[in-house]
């Protein structure tokens, strides 16, 4: 069986989306919604949606936006996205 450092442990093993975002925020610093959905849903099993993510995002206290960015999506088009982070 591998064994896994201790804090790669509790980050896998946690169960709610809520504190699983608040875990990626913290190892990874202020993320776009685009990057957060990603990594999350790479990382694991159950994914989560944009609406899920959103909903999460905005109605807890825990996270703080960061400001907007660019981002350009498949077709061109150029939007603007949230930067979302916890505070340190």
């Amino acid at each position: 069986m591998i064994e896994y450092p201790r804090k790669l442990k509790t980050h896998y093993g946690l169960k709610k989306p809520r504190d699983r975002v608040e875990s990626l925020l913290q190892l990874h610093g202020p993320l776009t919604m685009k990057e957060i959905m990603d990594r999350y849903n790479k990382t694991w099993r159950y994914g989560i949606t944009s609406g899920q993510l959103t909903g999460l995002l905005s109605r807890n206290k825990k996270f703080i936006p960061h400001g907007e960015t660019k981002v350009v999506g498949l077709t061109g088009k150029a939007y603007n996205s949230m930067v979302w982070g916890v505070p340190a």
